[in-house]
């Protein structure tokens, strides 16, 4: 949690804020002393003082400062000022004081005037905003009884006890409890409304669709589902009451609510009803005309559904009989009800001969009917996992009469070559799930390849469609491009030759045309760093303009390790060498922490006012948003990159995310969205983001050794973090034991486990002998650590060659393993350092260890560290000059186009036709750049190194 500002008057108090961040902290008492003298004799100056005490770095100070406040917060009569109270607490909060004292000032001040409402609703809502829910229910309990008739002081104690029962910090006894606290209070709402003959008798009554909605919620949450749909059948409380107003929302609520309590007959009774529009017509004040899309409101896909699954679930002839032919009433005019035909056919649970076929005829005609759109794909493939082997082929060859038929002529407009190119596309795309993405590999290629020509073949007959469409637009053929892409990373694993550096080539033409493509944005990046572009990957990146709640779910496609990738920012030049734009790695990580900071605070702030506007759904949706965004995947893993540029480049950042390690040790939620990747495949095939790694396990386990990495690194930095428990317990720990994905990352846990022993052996008073045999066997396990780092680098010529990606005979480029391999071994060598300067700096102080011999293995260490970095600043910039000049361009373009072993082949003849020349000599210089930016990453990355390994700067 973030430091809370001082205030004054309501506004915030400048003057001592700024003396408060730079630690001027006499100047800053002193301020408050003078403020007093001045006869500021308010409680809110009193307060400030107390809290600059307790914020100095002296011990005497802070408990100066903490007895002042206890005299404060305990003095006859209480703190009234609301300001004052919230600041008590807010502080109070971020001190981490006991949970026992949080509410003691409130209550006082609430006893101390009683008919004050406003204190008591300012009592809740800081509790609230900070999340200490036991404390707001104590306050909305005082609230309720002292204002019976206030219908929000009624449902702030429900919200309070919904919260806490679902709480997994709270005890399994307080859980239920507080369900049952929670289920009655709505039922006697929901009863008081249906008995509302008389005079109410307090503020608990349903009175809007919100409380409604909540009651539901709750319901549903606990398993009562009659409960549930008894109040929707309600003439005072349902559907059709007065809070009711026939809201689609509580139709929708029905259906699942029937469905969970396997309540089957009504189920299906209730949807023929609402698809035939046997309820009132009130029931849809909206209702369309039958021959738009998607009929009237009741055509919901939630009501199809369900009706399917009723049908399924009954399973007579006669339920199945008259479920189809309610499909084909709205079929003629209802995209809806056409999906629900292949659905029901699909999943009908006896094996039928007759269904199978009729499912074989919906998807034919389904085709015929809807190729011509982009979603014809999306809503057959789900079910063609349920054709037979003979109603596949059926399909295909359907489909591609169906294609042929809407071949344009010469003559024709251009809407007619449209709707025909974006019908073959759904037909490859038919080709692609059913053929392409099954077959076996030992006869796979040849068949591959005829599939990548036909696709570039029909991409370079789209290129002369959508000429006046805006450059945001999805193009007719840009999926012929992504699908040809696709099946060259299919022959990337049979054998791996040039098929990424094409897919590459063809998905970078793509984007000349169409810049905005978001599925090939997507997949490029993913590629780019594979083949050791980085560069390229965050320029795409850059397109994708990733926003807010997309730092979350889509930055892992690029940082998951572009520390070890790209960790310098460079300069990014457009097609017109004009537009110049830095891309620095570090800022972007930064900005996305930033957000990250951030949004725990705006959703804290649109929590506020649903709870002021009563909108107690959505506020319970807010709420559960929030700790997947704390403890997200996405969020620790940016933390760590953003750790691991610091520790290899030495960039620095005015802002410590460190306190975000404190959120880490519970429960890390993975939030990264996986399905974000267009996906063709076969449904039991992996999908492509699961398909093209990068040698990173992307896993929590993984993560969770990052950050054990960057907790040890803050403890031999000096960290504040540090307590006694937790160096005993590492004191305790074998380093020897921890499990890492990669020999480089095991061996950096284990240097920096090895130095934060010898700190705790120091820390923890042990003997010095001990402390002494200690620091000489940890140095000597870090010098075999090193040694195992250099020969890493100096191994066999096989070894390093493997690393590398050899796209000629004298074309050898950087790939993500290679990039990583350096960056690792440079991690390595800090974290030795950081273990020596720890070390020297103890025993300067101690002198524990005989000074020479301690420093003699010192320096052969920071010698080893040097050594280490020169040689790898070698062999990438020898690697480097490989890249420089024409000849690279040459060769790039030459195996995009003739393939690995130099000779002519299908795939390359047709690249050669679609791409041109021109632009393939412009992308093989975009990539031969980036590839020497990134081992000029390597170079640069060594030179930091060798300047960090002398020993006096060590120190």
């Amino acid at each position: 949690m973030a430091r809370p500002q001082f205030k004054r008057n309501g506004e915030i108090d400048k003057q001592l804020e700024d003396l408060v961040k730079a630690s001027s902290w006499k100047q800053a008492v002193a301020l408050c002393e003078r403020r007093i003298k001045k006869g500021d004799k308010s409680d809110a100056a009193s307060v400030a003082k107390a809290h600059v005490l307790q914020a100095c770095p002296d011990v005497g100070r802070q408990q100066q400062g903490t007895k002042e406040l206890e005299r404060i917060i305990s003095r006859d009569p209480p703190i009234l000022d609301i300001e004052v109270l919230r600041s008590v607490h807010i502080f109070a909060v971020f001190r981490k004081s006991p949970l026992d004292r949080l509410g003691t000032p409130w209550l006082r001040a609430a006893k101390a005037r009683p008919d004050d409402e406003k204190i008591i609703k300012a009592w809740f809502e800081t509790m609230f905003d900070t999340r200490y829910y036991k404390y707001a229910q104590e306050a909305a309990i005082m609230y309720k009884t002292r204002f019976p008739y206030n219908h929000q002081a009624h449902f702030w104690y429900i919200i309070t006890c919904q919260l806490l029962a679902e709480s997994k910090d709270s005890e399994s006894v307080v859980r239920k409890l507080n369900q049952g606290l929670v289920f009655g209070n709505l039922a006697k709402a929901a009863k008081a409304l249906t008995n509302a003959g008389g005079k109410l008798t307090n503020g608990l009554v349903l009175e809007n669709l919100e409380d409604l909605l909540l009651l539901l919620r709750v319901y549903q949450s606990q398993g009562r589902f009659q409960e549930a749909l008894d109040v929707l059948d309600d003439d005072r409380a349902g559907i059709f009451s007065r809070i009711g107003n026939k809201s689609w929302q509580l139709v929708r609520h029905k259906v699942e609510l029937l469905e969970l309590n396997g309540q089957w007959q009504e189920l299906w009774q209730f949807c023929r009803k609402v698809l035939s529009g046997s309820h009132p017509k009130a029931l849809f004040p909206k209702s369309t005309s039958t021959n738009s899309a998607f009929g009237r409101m009741g055509d919901d896909w939630a009501i199809w559904s369900r009706l399917i699954i009723a049908t399924n679930q009954i399973c007579t002839d006669d339920t199945f009989s008259q479920a189809e032919a309610c499909i084909d009433s709205f079929s003629v005019f209802s995209r809806n009800a056409r999906i629900a035909r292949l659905k029901l056919f699909a999943s009908y649970p006896i094996e039928d001969a007759d269904i199978k076929s009729k499912l074989s005829i919906a998807c034919q005609e389904h085709f015929t009917d809807f190729s011509t759109k982009y979603v014809c794909f999306l809503d057959l493939s789900p079910y063609l996992p349920s054709l037979r082997p003979e109603h596949k082929v059926e399909l295909i060859n359907t489909g591609a009469q169906h294609t042929r038929s809407l071949t344009p002529e010469p003559n024709d407009p251009e809407a007619k070559a449209i709707q025909w190119i974006t019908s073959e596309v759904n037909l490859l795309k038919l080709h692609y799930h059913l053929s392409v993405s099954n077959y076996p590999s030992n006869v796979a290629r040849p068949l591959l390849d005829f599939f990548v020509c036909r696709c570039l073949r029909l991409y370079k007959l789209s290129l002369a469609l959508d000429a006046d469409l805006p450059i945001s637009e999805r193009r007719a053929g840009d999926d012929a491009a992504i699908l040809a892409a696709m099946t060259l990373i299919h022959i990337w694993d049979l054998e791996e030759g040039t098929a990424l550096l094409r897919c590459v080539v063809i998905l970078e033409t793509l984007l000349l045309r169409s810049p905005h493509n978001y599925d090939a944005l997507l997949i490029l990046i993913r590629l780019c760093v594979n083949v050791g572009t980085p560069s390229l990957a965050m320029d795409h990146y850059l397109q994708l303009s990733v926003k807010n709640m997309q730092n979350a779910t889509l930055s892992w496609i690029l940082y998951t390790r572009i520390s070890m990738l790209h960790p310098y920012p460079y300069v990014s030049q457009s097609q017109n060498d004009e537009a110049v734009t830095v891309i620095n790695v570090p800022e972007n990580i930064t900005a996305a922490l930033e957000w990250h900071a951030g949004a725990a605070q705006l959703n804290s702030h649109y929590v506020n006012k649903m709870l002021r506007d009563g909108q107690y759904n959505m506020l319970l949706n807010a709420l559960a948003l929030e700790n997947p965004l704390r403890v997200g995947f996405a969020r620790l893993l940016l933390l760590v990159e953003w750790s691991r540029i610091q520790r290899l480049t030495g960039a620095s950042s005015d802002v410590n995310y460190s306190n975000f390690l404190d959120d880490a040790s519970g429960e890390v939620q993975d939030n990264r969205d996986m399905k974000v990747f267009p996906n063709y495949e076969w449904q039991s095939h992996s999908p492509f983001g699961n398909r093209v790694e990068h040698n990173a396990p992307e896993d929590i386990l993984w993560l969770s050794h990052q950050l054990q990495i960057i907790n040890a690194w803050d403890i031999l930095d000096g960290s504040e973090h540090i307590n006694g428990e937790f160096l005993r317990n590492i004191c305790e720990a074998d380093p020897l034991s921890i499990d890492q994905s990669s020999d480089l990352e095991k061996a950096m846990i284990k240097i920096l486990l090895y130095g934060v022993q010898i700190l705790a052996s120091y820390k923890l008073g042990q003997k010095p002998e001990a402390f002494r045999e200690h620091i000489v066997k940890g140095l000597e396990r870090l010098a075999s650590f090193q040694e195992i780092a250099s020969q890493v680098l100096n191994g066999s010529s096989e070894f390093l060659e493997g690393l590398s990606t050899h796209w000629r005979p004298k074309l050898a480029t950087p790939n993500a393993s290679y990039l990583q391999h350096y960056f690792g071994v440079f991690d390595v060598c800090h974290a030795i350092r950081r273990c020596v300067s720890c070390v020297m700096n103890l025993n300067e102080e101690n002198k524990i260890v005989e000074p020479a011999s301690l420093l003699r293995l010192s320096a052969r260490l920071m010698a080893g560290n040097k050594s280490i970095a020169l040689k790898a600043e070698e062999q990438a910039s020898i690697m480097q000059r490989g890249l420089r000049g024409e000849r690279a361009v040459r060769d790039t373009v030459a195996a995009a186009f003739d393939g690995q072993d130099e000779r002519q082949d299908m795939i390359g003849e047709e690249l050669q036709k679609t791409i041109g020349q021109p632009n393939m000599e412009r992308i093989a210089e975009c990539l031969r750049d980036s590839w020497i930016e990134a081992l000029d990453g390597i170079v640069k990355a060594a030179r930091y190194l060798d300047s960090k390994s002398d020993l006096s700067k060590a120190l």
